[in-house]
């Protein structure tokens, strides 16, 4: 499993700096991420349209297409709960060292762009 946060799962469908090199490492295991990553993804996209980088039809393309991957099964989404966040600080700094108690491989492939 590999967790990844909001901004990696925008990059799946959108094309921002460093999609392609999420993309490749989402395609080496299974993708997992905090249950309230779905919201923040759908909140990114509809903040795209609200700025004029994409057009209604392009939003409700890939809303479409999120749902059809959450339908089968191609992200798990991590329950929240205090004990979660205790272990998961959202503080980016700790996320890949917490990745570790939930046997899930973090790494910043974005960061590494040149």
């Amino acid at each position: 499993m590999i967790y990844f946060d909001t901004s990696y799962l925008v990059r799946l469908y959108y094309a921002d700096p460093g999609a392609d090199a999420v993309r490749e490492l989402a395609a080496t295991d299974h993708v997992v991420c905090a249950a309230h990553g779905q919201a923040e993804m759908i909140a990114a996209f509809h903040r795209k349209l609200r700025e004029g980088a994409i057009r209604a039809p392009a939003y409700a393309a890939l809303l479409a297409q999120v749902r059809a991957h959450i339908e089968v099964g191609a992200f798990q989404w991590f329950a929240q709960n205090q004990e979660i966040m205790r272990i998961i600080y959202s503080n980016d700094r700790h996320l890949l060292a917490a990745a570790k108690h939930f046997s899930v491989a973090g790494r910043d492939v974005i960061g590494q762009l040149p």
